[in-house]
């Protein structure tokens, strides 16, 4: 099963380097990230218009008139950081200027609907499984050489959300806010995951 995954991993990256010419906005050392490569290899997708919708949240409306649905993205991938790591759940400095704009009853049903899906996922089948884990990383950083034209590799840098490892298998997860359920959205981001797990 693990060579199949790696097989699965590597089609899809090649699947990427096999289309025509695209503009990818790299730094000068020919670097970019698994989002810069998502964008690039798939600028025509709305997910408005695809995917299985996923159950609302009650502040989505107050989310995107205020438009801070990034934000709140944020919010639930340091929440959901710390509590891992058993830390206390203060905002961090750029969530609180974007929630500037609130009313306080609004930060706090926002912050609250953060805290909720936070525990959603520690509670979870795979969130306690993160939690029991021997090893595990959140944050965990990486940069990916990948084969290209010329000399000169590719390099993808990125961090993956969480990875740890259990009953013998490596773990990649990465949280979403969307509003759809569209897995094909983020395979080439989650192909490079796989490809970069092996420095875990």
């Amino acid at each position: 099963p693990e060579r199949a995954r790696n097989r699965i991993a590597k089609t899809r990256i090649d699947e990427f380097f096999n289309r025509a010419a695209t503009i990818i906005p790299v730094e000068k050392r020919r670097r970019a990230s698994p989002s810069d490569m998502e964008a690039a290899a798939q600028p025509e997708r709305e997910l408005k218009a695809r995917g299985e919708a996923l159950p609302t949240l009650p502040i989505d409306t107050l989310l995107k008139e205020t438009a801070i649905e990034a934000a709140f993205g944020t919010l639930c991938h340091h929440l959901i950081e710390r509590k891992i790591a058993g830390r206390s759940d203060e905002l961090p400095i750029k969530v609180e200027g974007a929630m500037e704009k609130l009313a306080e009853s609004e930060r706090k049903a926002v912050i609250a609907a953060a805290r909720s899906l936070t525990e959603t996922f520690v509670t979870s089948t795979l969130g306690r499984e993160a939690m029991a884990a021997e090893r595990r990383y959140s944050e965990f950083p990486f940069l990916l050489a990948l084969p290209s034209q010329g000399n000169r590799p590719y390099l993808v840098s990125g961090t993956m959300d969480l990875i740890y490892e259990a009953n013998g298998l490596c773990r990649i997860i990465d949280f979403k806010t969307d509003q759809r359920l569209e897995p094909a959205a983020h395979a080439i981001q989650m192909a490079t995951y796989r490809a970069a797990a092996s420095a875990f």
